[in-house]
């Protein structure tokens, strides 16, 4: 198979490619997508036919970028590449949730799609280009599929929507920064939020065989559903800044070794990031990204607050800015804010253990003794009502 290539362009003039016939021609399907010097490789694989007893599609995406890509290789303690991070997983799910739909409902052969990131452009994320590298690779096979597809990341930039912004365009776009605390999109709290208001109402009226009292219920029912989305989008930022803080004791220790190990403190957050645990991975890499490119370290810690507003991590920052800036030594400051942070969580352990048994007393205050309540006088209760209405 001789090799093929297209090209078009996106209306900023950057241009996008898509080449096959020359890499991985043993799979049933390739690709070569390129964009600036970033370039993926999809290829796909799927049995000639489908096992006995399977009734759905056993689609497998794998999304991975290496080290290599970037011209580096694994250090720190970890001298080989690790099992696929957070981060390329979520991609990968991406990945799945829109090439999933498109096969035929009775096809059920063992697909396997897997992209590689072969080379990073430092401006450019890759994320944006594996649905495209994915479904070309499906479309240049032998396997049915109804597309090719394509997903887009979309950035406001001065008040004009742009396709696939580049990393430098994405510090100035103001409508990515609502994203990283709550962890539900806008789409599924609006559909939750519809959902309780219609369900809990309507629920209750029907299996009461619209009653004078599920009836009056009602926008009860309706008005606590409308509250739940805030519940659960701030119980769920809260778990988030939790995540955070666990980490922070572990944030402070690398970046002590480090500083020790004579690097300067752009370098020490560059090496955490490659070993901090998540969430507090992709909070750092952000920030080094947003280094590399140009922005100041005050610029960069201060949008690291905004994405994460935790006190221990601002008096974090704010120190080493000041340390540095006064002069006084980084490792004695980071010194001190992990000593300082073990001592507040073990007397916020203290504190958690002394609470307990009250925690253990609130079920039966709260659930059991109420309920028998109701199974006592809820009859007769109910039976008021319904006489008096």
């Amino acid at each position: 198979m001789s090799k093929i290539v297209k090209e078009f362009q996106l209306s900023d003039g950057r241009t996008i490619s898509i080449e096959t016939g020359k890499l991985a021609k043993q799979a049933d399907g390739s690709v070569v997508v390129k964009m600036g010097d970033t370039m993926l490789l999809a290829t796909v694989v799927a049995a000639k036919e489908a096992k006995e007893d399977v009734d759905f599609m056993p689609l497998t995406v794998e999304y991975r970028e290496k080290y290599a890509a970037a011209g580096r290789f694994p250090g720190g303690f970890f001298k080989r590449e690790t099992r696929p991070s957070d981060y390329e997983v979520l991609i990968a799910r991406l990945v799945d949730r829109a090439l999933r739909p498109l096969f035929p409902e009775d096809f059920h052969a063992e697909v396997q799609v897997i992209i590689t990131l072969m080379s990073s452009d430092k401006n450019m994320l890759p994320d944006a280009l594996a649905c495209l590298a994915a479904s070309s690779a499906l479309a240049v096979s032998d396997v049915p599929f109804n597309g090719p597809i394509s997903e887009v990341r979309v950035g406001r930039i001065n008040g004009q929507f742009v396709v696939n912004p580049s990393i430098s365009d994405l510090l100035t776009s103001d409508l990515l920064k609502v994203v990283p605390l709550s962890g539900f999109t806008v789409e599924r709290l609006a559909g939750i939020r519809v959902f309780a208001m219609l369900c809990f109402p309507f629920t209750l009226v029907v299996l009461t065989r619209f009653s004078k009292t599920a009836i009056i219920m009602a926008p009860i029912l309706a008005a606590l559903g409308f509250m739940l989305p805030r519940v659960m989008a701030a119980r769920n930022r809260n778990h988030y800044l939790e995540a955070v803080r666990g980490c922070l004791p572990h944030m402070a220790d690398m970046l002590y070794a480090f500083v020790l190990g004579g690097k300067n403190l752009d370098q020490a957050f560059r090496g955490a990031a490659d070993a901090s645990p998540e969430p507090l991975e992709s909070l750092l890499i952000q920030a080094v990204r947003e280094l590399e490119l140009g922005a100041s370290r005050e610029e960069s810690f201060g949008r690291m607050l905004e994405r994460c507003p935790l006190p221990e991590l601002s008096s974090l920052l704010r120190s080493l800015i000041e340390a540095e800036r006064r002069g006084y030594t980084v490792s004695t400051t980071l010194a001190v804010f992990s000593r300082e942070i073990r001592l507040r969580r073990r007397d916020q352990l203290k504190v958690t253990v002394a609470k307990a048994p009250l925690k253990m007393l609130a079920p039966l205050v709260f659930l059991i003794l109420p309920a028998s309540v109701l199974l006592t006088v809820g009859p007769t209760f109910l039976v008021t009502l319904s006489k008096v209405f």
